[in-house]
């Protein structure tokens, strides 16, 4: 039976093998069964596959490209990346989280040319409510506690009604930027500067 996934990384031209985040949320690698289904895969591309027995790792068989990004803007394409890169960078191998592949739908079936920049915080601030990272608040932050909490809550279902005011986009922006400091090698932090520097 077919199942389906996103390619999170492909290892070219060190190995054949990919990072894929399956439709049931798990996070797993796998290499192909002939190199040339490897060499077409790009982070961001939904397929479709099944999978092969091998000794230590999976290995894809009939791969198929269901869907690839639509034809999205430079920003777009960086933010999808950077999106991607975040997933790969914090969902263990072999952990799943099903709000993780919601969240993805959002990314890779909606028009985000038309996003703002706060909307792209928001998104990746709820991935990482999803996963657990919160940033550091005082207790007496009320505020800003209330307002983490608030966003902790958006599913992809309700993504697009939450409003993002002045005072909200500051709270993202220091989550993500509490975020990049804490938990991200300075090498890789330069990746995520669109999202948290204005």
């Amino acid at each position: 039976m077919k199942e389906t996934g996103v390619i999170l990384k492909n290892y070219l031209p060190a190995k054949y093998k990919v990072a894929i985040l399956n439709e049931r949320g798990e996070r797993f690698e796998a290499l192909a069964a002939l190199p040339a289904h490897i060499e077409k895969l790009r982070p961001g591309y939904q397929i479709s596959y099944s999978l092969g027995s091998g000794a230590t790792i999976a290995k894809l068989v009939d791969v198929e490209i269901v869907a690839i990004p639509k034809a999205i803007s430079y920003e777009s394409l960086q933010f999808l990346h950077q999106f991607i890169e975040l997933c790969l960078l914090t969902i263990p191998e072999g952990h799943i989280s099903i709000e993780v592949v919601d969240l993805l739908k959002i990314l890779l079936n909606g028009n985000t040319n038309d996003w703002s920049v706060p909307q792209r915080r928001l998104l990746i601030c709820v991935l990482l409510a999803v996963l657990g990272f919160y940033p550091e608040l005082a207790l007496n932050e009320y505020d800003l506690v209330y307002t983490v909490g608030e966003i902790g809550k958006i599913t992809s279902v309700d993504f697009f009604q939450f409003k993002i005011d002045v005072k909200t986009d500051r709270v993202l922006v220091k989550w993500i930027t509490n975020f990049i400091n804490t938990n991200v090698s300075p090498r890789l932090a330069g990746l995520f500067a669109t999202v948290y520097q204005n």
